[in-house]
């Protein structure tokens, strides 16, 4: 299960810290689509990953990145550098390090949005037509 901890989800009205966020926001996807957030479900985890470049944002172990080479598990970035193509298009090289806590994670459930930008880092949504 991918979850944001920690970071700012790109909205239609701009940035949202992913606490803020609310049914009926609308955030916007991978090709900068808008979808109405339908469900946030909060959950305790104690697994976190953060970047080295993006170090305002913190996903869980399940976060699944959209890499400019494709679908990347966030553990698996731990161990190998991946590349992401930002909102503004820019390329950023990073890896993910893990921490371990006590950690309230974010699933946001939009209807028919596959991915969300959170942090400027594209993730991809499982459950897109929840």
């Amino acid at each position: 299960m991918k979850m944001i901890i920690q970071g700012l989800i790109l909205t239609d009205k701009g940035p949202v810290d992913i606490k803020e966020l609310k049914p009926g926001d609308k955030v916007l996807n991978q090709l900068h689509r808008a979808f109405a957030v339908k469900e946030i479900q909060n959950k305790s985890v104690s697994v976190a990953y953060t970047f080295g470049k993006n170090p305002k944002l913190i996903v869980s172990k399940g976060a699944i990145l959209k890499t400019v080479y494709g679908n990347k598990k966030v553990a698996e970035a731990e161990k190998t550098s991946f590349y992401m193509a930002q909102p503004n298009m820019r390329m950023v090289k990073d890896k993910a390090e893990k921490t371990v806590g006590k950690y309230i994670t974010y699933e946001i459930k939009a209807e028919g949005c596959d991915s969300i930008f959170a942090g400027n880092y594209c993730f991809k949504l499982e459950d897109n037509d929840a």
